[in-house]
């Protein structure tokens, strides 16, 4: 008698794609069989797919852009979909859910190569606790590095201790950057539902800047607690710190909160838009502090460690990490105490009069996204100028003044 055999049941997992870049996974095995042309003609989607461990990238139509373009194969549309990796993907349409077919992994070990970078996927249909992975790595050093990354936040871990948390799980459908300078193996099947993790994300005040939108280039700045705090003169919990392009864009904001270190992703330049909109190679690095209780902006000179795997300055260099150890200098903290500016009248919905007790050397406007709307410069020094706010949209402004010493102070206008 022959006994027939059922071949076993493909599952679906739909997979989020929003606008703009995303990193995403599969925790279902694909067919060898299917391109990626095969899983993207699904959704209709414009689509470009970077994988840093194969170097492949794929796009649906030509691009302008010369360093895509000239990464671009032969074939891309019949390139398999490579199982056990992550991808980051740019969608220029709009919130998509890719939809893929497949079986789940018999093996649910995902190995880290040490001393790169690594966009690893989540491979079962559940969070796992970062906190479980990194207890199950073992003879870790007192200088080893681990990081997990995603887009926006992430999960720093060195010296013994956790530097940054803001991210505290791994989730199904997304794939991660994730560096260590050891070896080791994440056994998803092993590690179970050890623990609940805390929510990701970090909180962010509102600063005078918006920050560029996040894509896959980026470098770490970080600082730990007791290095804050031994700072505790110069940076307070609750204080934000901006980091800049030598145009003045803010390219990525760390907040202190005092419980545990700082951490900034500073954004490379997207390669997906034609605008420099983001850090360049080489490129250094500017800082500024913001203290939401006062509403002072700061310009702040750091100081940088030499230690292991550290890039050891603020030059921007993707993918690497650079970690503050002191403070070189800082202008703006005590001169703010003495510094006095009446905006007036407020609310208004015309022209602004601003006085203060130091000649004004230059006011900046800025809406409530953070775009520059206006920038006046005083040809003569001295202590009182205006800012005709009627010719803009009624609305929230904030006001940068900036005094012939140097000294900044920046003031909300309804």
């Amino acid at each position: 008698m022959t006994v027939e055999t059922c071949a076993p049941q493909l599952q679906t997992q739909i997979i989020p794609v929003r606008l703009g870049w995303s990193e995403i996974s599969a925790y279902l095995a694909v067919n060898d069989t299917i391109s990626f042309g095969d899983v993207f003609d699904r959704s209709g989607l414009p689509w470009i797919i970077s994988d840093t461990t194969n170097g492949i990238v794929l796009m649906q139509n030509a691009y302008r852009n010369p360093q895509v373009s000239a990464l671009i194969g032969v074939t891309p549309r019949t390139t398999p979909w490579v199982n056990r990796i992550g991808y980051a993907v740019f969608s220029s349409a709009r919130y998509l859910e890719l939809i893929v077919e497949g079986l789940p992994y018999e093996n649910q070990e995902i190995s880290i190569t040490p001393d790169k970078w690594n966009i690893i996927p989540v491979i079962r249909n559940s969070s796992t606790n970062i906190v479980d992975i990194l207890n199950s790595i073992e003879d870790l050093e007192f200088d080893d590095i681990v990081c997990f990354s995603s887009l926006t936040n992430m999960y720093i871990y060195t010296q013994g201790i956790i530097i940054i948390s803001t991210l505290n799980s791994l989730e199904p459908g997304v794939g991660y950057d994730v560096y260590s300078t050891k070896a080791f193996t994440i056994d998803y099947a092993a590690l179970g539902n050890k623990s609940v993790a805390a929510p990701n994300g970090t909180y962010i005040p509102s600063t005078p800047w918006t920050s560029a939108g996040a894509n896959p280039n980026y470098q770490i700045i970080f600082a730990e607690g007791k290095t804050l705090q031994s700072l505790s003169d110069n940076i307070e919990a609750g204080d934000v710190v901006s980091a800049f392009n030598s145009n003045g864009l803010c390219v990525g904001q760390g907040y202190y909160s005092g419980e545990e270190g700082l951490s900034i992703k500073v954004y490379g330049d997207d390669v997906m838009t034609e605008a420099v909109d983001g850090m360049l190679a080489g490129e250094n690095i500017s800082f500024k502090l913001y203290r939401p209780t006062t509403e002072e902006t700061m310009n702040v000179v750091f100081e940088w460690s030499s230690e292991k795997s550290m890039f050891g300055d603020a030059t921007y260099q993707n993918k690497s990490f650079s970690k503050i150890s002191g403070i070189k200098s800082i202008t703006g903290i005590g001169s703010h105490d003495e510094l006095n500016v009446s905006v007036y009248p407020n609310p208004t919905s015309g022209e602004v009069n601003i006085t203060a007790n130091a000649n004004i050397k230059s006011v900046f406007v800025h809406n409530t996204i953070g775009a520059l709307v206006e920038t006046r410069c005083t040809s003569s020094l001295r202590q009182t100028t205006t800012i005709d706010l009627g010719r803009y949209a009624s609305g929230v402004y904030m006001l940068t003044i900036t005094t012939e010493d140097g000294s900044k102070v920046i003031k909300k206008v309804v």
